[in-house]
């Protein structure tokens, strides 16, 4: 019986060298499929809630479950208001380089604005900002737009588009539509609107895109001729090349902007046709204190405004 007993521990150790271990870093891999949506970002804006949950879906295609399943509820088990949302748990397989967006959303009506990202943002934290946009279809409803903690906006972050009135929204381009494509469409399809919505001039309007799309006036100038549109801009008077934002004119946009467009704004300081060109930041209502505030905004990496 001891014999036999010796045996077995001995086949045992033998085996127990072929067992491949598990790395920390594998372990890390397996227990970070998750996201986590820090609600203390939203307690202010949003107001009481019970639960959140988190809708996500594969960019162009149907969500892995509908809106209010229970298969999207998070959960926030230390009480910390920093909610997870557990892909593997609910049978949720991220493919590599592929694009998703989620919103994380309330059971009293609150969500924000949709934010993109792939596989290697598993394990980050969606916050949101005060930033927000009014919805179209419901005056009353507002959608605040959220970012990853640690995530380059530009690559993962709000979903960048044109709305239905010529305003642009988000920061991350969309697989598969280049910014072009969107000038262009927009220039077809939502023009008219803008000129009833901004009462600005088509040249506004226009600069105002090539900014927010980072386009050339040369971009925009032969976006305009495939459009087919007959739209009243010149190249030579547009800000498409010229550093918008820039309002004492020293080659960069730095708080130094803000604080000569808060001098002029209280008579301070005169600004050329020029600076009154680059300081009017936002394309809209001229040169404002909205203005100032859009360069505090864009310097600490927000570009919606």
């Amino acid at each position: 019986m001891k014999k036999l007993l010796c045996i077995t521990i001995c086949l045992l150790m033998i085996l127990s060298a072929f067992v491949v271990p598990v790395s920390a870093s594998e372990q890390s891999t397996i227990k970070d499929a998750v996201l986590h949506f820090d609600t203390n970002t939203v307690t202010k804006i949003w107001g009481p809630f019970q639960k959140i949950y988190c809708h996500i879906w594969e960019y162009g295609k149907d969500p892995f479950y509908h809106w209010g399943n229970k298969e999207q509820l998070c959960t926030d088990t230390d009480g910390d208001g920093i909610y997870t949302y557990n892909l593997t748990e609910h049978n949720i397989t991220l493919k590599e380089n592929t694009q998703y967006a989620c919103i994380f959303y309330s059971n009293s009506g609150n969500e924000h604005y949709p934010l993109l990202f792939d596989a290697t943002v598993l394990g980050d934290t969606a916050y949101c900002t005060n930033e927000y946009y009014e919805g179209m279809s419901d005056s009353g409803r507002y959608e605040y737009f959220a970012y990853w903690r640690n995530q380059d906006p530009k690559k993962h972050g709000p979903c960048l588009e044109i709305n239905s009135i010529g305003l642009v929204y988000g920061t991350c381009i969309p697989q598969g539509i280049s910014t072009i494509d969107m000038f262009e469409g927009a220039l077809i399809n939502v023009l008219d609107n803008a000129r009833v919505y901004s009462g600005n001039s088509d040249q506004k309007i226009i600069d105002y895109l090539a900014y927010k799309l980072s386009l050339s006036s040369e971009q925009v100038q032969q976006a305009i001729v495939n459009s087919g549109e007959k739209v009243e801009w010149e190249q030579e008077l547009s800000t498409a090349d010229k550093l918008v934002g820039d309002a004492d004119l020293d080659g960069e946009v730095s708080i130094l902007d803000a604080t000569e467009i808060q001098l002029h704004l209280a008579s301070l300081v005169e600004f050329t046709d020029e600076q009154v060109k680059l300081a009017d930041i936002d394309f809209f209502k001229g040169v404002n204190i909205l203005d100032v505030t859009s360069i505090q905004l864009k310097l600490a990496g927000y570009f919606n405004y």
